[in-house]
C-alpha cells in the first residue's frame, strides 16, 4: 500500500487586496490554494501557477462546490484545481 501524507493549509485574505503582500516564513517553498483567480502577493517570494487537472464520471457522480473553495476551472464534468506556488528569489525548486 503506498500511502502519500500531506497537509493543506488554506489561507484566503478578505480584509485587502491580494496585491497587498503579506509575511509568511521564506525558508522553504510552500504552496497555497487559489481563490478569486489570483495569487496573494507574499513578501520575498516569486510565484507561479500550477494546476492538476484530472477527469471525473460524467453520469451519476454526486459533484458539488459549496462555501469557500480553490478555483475549479474543469467545467462540469471534470476538475482543474488551480495553486500559487511560492519559492524565495534565491531557490527555484518545485515542491513535490
Amino acid at each position: 500500500m503506498n500511502l502519500t501524507i500531506f497537509r493543506i493549509f488554506e489561507f484566503y485574505r478578505q480584509d485587502a487586496s491580494y496585491t497587498t503582500e503579506i509575511s509568511l516564513p521564506t525558508e522553504k517553498p510552500f504552496v497555497l490554494v487559489r481563490i478569486g483567480g489570483r495569487c496573494q502577493h507574499v513578501r520575498d517570494m516569486d510565484v507561479t501557477e500550477v494546476f492538476v487537472h484530472w477527469d471525473d464520471s460524467d453520469l451519476f457522480n454526486g459533484d458539488h462546490v459549496g462555501g469557500l473553495h480553490p478555483d475549479d476551472m474543469g467545467g462540469s464534468r471534470n476538475h482543474e484545481l488551480h495553486f500559487c506556488h511560492y519559492s524565495s528569489a534565491a531557490s527555484s525548486v518545485i515542491v513535490g
